[in-house]
């Protein structure tokens, strides 16, 4: 008899096992605007866990649910599907950067405001529904729209929403990251009238009200604001405003602003000092249509430079002063990376207001005049500046220029709109000679070149290279300052020199595509003593780190700390230097 039982037992076995198949279960992650309950509900999608579904038809029910309500950019992945569980991420059409192109940067917080997704999420019928609501304001003739892809980051050598495999755990990722990164860019196009196809590459985009079905324009018309925020060790706070207009008065002419003003306050250390101004500069240019097939392109420029600066070394506790200047140059392109240009013009400078150090502090002893190895030159410093004591109040200085120069640019340029903009990687070398002459004659050259380059890792140099050379006994205020964007050293010293070279160098890395960079700086210089402070030949260097973060998908935080040196002197300090302007 108990053989008998454990014979039946064996078919019961099986029975009971078709009788109950194994259960299986639906897990769905990455959702944002709806809720794994809400979507159960709605598809009924408890019918895979009763067997009646597919794996494929559940990606396809909710690809196409999704879709029919404008979500236009979902995907569905599949992270496991075996006998007992389903596993899937959807992407609900999440975006990467939201980048408002052709706008000031007032407008461009404005529309991050109104022109609105939830949650980031990309859906045709909303970005309809914003174009529609900011043409009813009539501020903007055509606004268009692309999807460009994200740029790829595989190559680069570390990114913070990448999962890392660690030994004994595994492939593990930041919580706070999604499992898969943004897809896609949106790219929002305003402009005051219509844009030429030519502008506008459609190629790579995905969707959108593009510009395919238009007509071209007569006439384009690019307007942009920027401003920003600078700091400067003896400057303050500098915020500026810049303006560009492509066809102000006639097809293809060009206008560009600047202003800015510098607000001294607690970077010296005096916080018991009211804020004050330093500075005040304001540059207008306006270039013609190009005629003769492109080749001459005449420009205006006047440049207005108001400054309540101080030169230690020249005995100048403080002094005002006002330059203007004008010019006239018939630009000519030679080639079409090769731009060539002459022009005459009139500078006048005049000085006020000025709070003068006693003569007994100056570093000129009677011991160093008398026995010091270069007492003639001594002699005659000293005696320019006693001639500046005396004429720095009622000083107008007048003089007629000639200018001669020209630009390079090695970068491959493209004219697609959305590459339009300030971050634009540069090629590009430029040389100028200016000859003054009226109340005396002096000389000046200039040198300045930019290197960009972006390698496979994403990684990218950033070099400068300045260099001026003032010769022929020029007025004190056309000597140069040591500090510049080429060596940004020696902040708060007052160096000033005739003749400067510098190189700066940055390399940095992506840790976080384009929202998050981090890297590091050197900078070299080689200048000239003026010999009221340091003599002959003097080197300098300068190195720390820095980082970029970027803000509302927009705004770029430039952070920036140093160590400086001086070799002659082994002089050394410590700054932070920070800047944010709009990256696009």
């Amino acid at each position: 008899m108990p053989r008998f039982s454990a014979t039946l037992l064996v078919p019961l076995l099986f029975l009971s096992i078709n009788a109950f198949p194994q259960q299986r279960t639906l897990e769905i992650s990455g959702l944002r605007n709806y809720t794994e309950n809400e979507l159960f509900e709605i598809l009924n999608l408890n019918r895979y866990e009763e067997g009646t579904m597919t794996a494929k038809e559940v990606a396809d029910t909710i690809i196409t649910f999704y879709s029919e309500k404008g979500f236009s950019l979902v995907k569905v992945y599949v992270i496991e599907n075996s006998e007992t569980v389903l596993k899937i991420y959807v992407d609900e059409g999440a975006l990467g950067k939201i980048i408002f192109l052709n706008m000031d940067d007032f407008s461009t917080i404005y529309l991050k405001i109104v022109f609105w997704f939830k949650n980031k999420i990309f859906n045709v019928n909303t970005v309809n529904e914003n174009i529609e609501k900011l043409k009813k304001g009539k501020r903007w003739k055509e606004i268009t729209y692309q999807l460009k892809p994200v740029k790829e980051y595989d190559t680069s050598i570390f990114q913070l929403d990448r999962a890392l495999d660690l030994p004994l755990i595994g492939k593990k990722q930041l919580p706070f990251f999604d499992t898969y990164s943004p897809r896609f860019d949106l790219l929002v196009i305003f402009s005051k009238s219509d844009i030429p196809d030519s502008i506008i590459d459609t190629t790579d985009s995905k969707g959108g009200s593009g510009p395919k079905d238009r007509k071209k324009g007569k006439k384009l018309v690019f307007n942009k604001f920027n401003y920003g925020l600078k700091v400067h060790f003896y400057k303050g706070f500098i915020p500026y405003l810049k303006y560009y207009q492509l066809g102000l008065i006639s097809n293809r002419d060009f206008f560009m602003g600047e202003t800015s003003v510098g607000i001294m306050y607690g970077i010296d250390r005096k916080f018991k000092r009211p804020p004050r101004e330093t500075y005040f500069h304001l540059n207008l240019n306006y270039f013609f249509t190009p005629t003769f097939k492109d080749i001459f392109t005449p420009l205006i420029r006047a440049d207005l430079y108001q400054s309540k600066s101080a030169r230690p070394d020249l005995g100048l506790l403080e002094y005002n002063f006002l330059i203007l200047n004008t010019m006239l140059a018939p630009g000519i392109t030679l080639l079409r990376k090769f731009n060539l240009y002459t022009g005459f013009g009139v500078e006048t400078a005049f000085f006020f207001n000025s709070k003068l150090i006693k003569l007994k502090l100056l570093k000129y002893d009677r011991y160093r005049l008398i026995f010091g190895k270069n007492v003639m030159k001594q002699l005659e410093d000293l005696e320019d500046i006693l001639r500046l004591y005396r004429e720095i109040d009622r000083r107008t200085d007048v003089y007629n220029y000639c200018e001669l120069g020209f630009i390079y640019d090695f970068t491959k340029r493209s004219n697609k709109i959305y590459e339009l903009r300030k971050n634009r990687l540069k090629k590009e070398i430029a040389l100028i000679y200016d000859f003054y002459f009226l109340k005396k004659t002096f000389n000046r050259v200039r040198v300045l070149g930019y290197f960009d380059h972006e390698f496979k890792d994403r990684g990218i140099y950033s070099g400068i290279l300045s260099y001026q050379f003032t010769f022929n006994d020029p007025p004190f205020y056309q000597e140069i300052s040591v500090s510049n964007p080429a060596f940004k050293g020696f902040n708060g010293l007052s160096y000033f020199s005739r003749n400067v070279l510098s190189q700066s160098n940055e390399y940095r890395i992506s840790i976080y595509q384009d929202f998050l960079y981090i890297g590091v700086f050197f900078d070299m210089t080689l200048f000239e003593g003026s010999g009221r402070d340091v003599d002959g030949a003097q080197f300098g260097i300068v190195g720390g780190p820095t980082g970029r973060i970027l803000l509302l998908d927009h705004f770029e935080l430039y952070l920036q700390y140093g160590w400086d040196f001086l070799v002659s002197t082994k002089r050394n300090q410590g700054y932070l230097y920070f800047n944010i302007y709009n990256k696009w």
